[in-house]
C-alpha cells in the first residue's frame, strides 16, 4: 500500500501567517489554483487511486475535490485529520501569540506533549 500525504492550499490565514487550527477557512484564489494544479499532475504521475481521504475541514475538502473529480472518487471526510486545535491562538499570528500569552507559547514550544495552546 502507498499513501500519499497532501497538504492543503493556501487560504488567506496562511499567507497572513496565522494559526488556522481548527478554523474553517476556505482556500483563496491561489489555492484554489494549487489544488487543481495538484490534480493535473498527480493524475499525470500515479494511477487511479482506491481512495481519497480528506479532513472534514473546508480548505481540505476544496483541495481534495479536483483529485477526486480528475479520479471520480467520492472524498472519505474523517475529522480525525484536522490539524491541532489551537484553542484560544487560533487565527493569531504568531507575533500576537507572543503579545498576549508569551510564557505559554514559549513552554508549549519547548514540550509540547505536556503545555497544550
Amino acid at each position: 500500500m502507498k499513501l500519499i500525504w497532501i497538504r492543503h492550499g493556501e487560504t488567506d490565514s496562511n499567507r497572513e501567517r496565522k494559526y488556522l487550527g481548527h478554523s474553517d477557512i476556505p482556500l483563496n484564489e491561489k489555492g484554489e489554483q494549487q489544488a487543481r494544479e495538484l490534480a493535473r499532475q498527480l493524475s499525470q504521475q500515479l494511477k487511479r487511486p482506491v481512495a481519497l481521504y480528506a479532513s472534514d475541514l473546508l480548505r481540505c475538502t476544496q483541495t481534495a475535490r479536483p483529485l477526486a473529480d480528475e479520479w471520480g472518487l467520492p472524498i472519505i471526510s474523517v475529522p480525525a485529520l484536522r490539524e491541532l486545535s489551537f484553542g484560544d491562538w487560533e487565527l493569531l499570528t504568531y507575533e500576537e501569540l507572543m503579545r498576549s500569552d508569551a510564557e505559554r507559547a514559549v513552554r508549549w514550544y519547548d514540550d509540547p506533549y505536556r503545555c497544550s495552546p
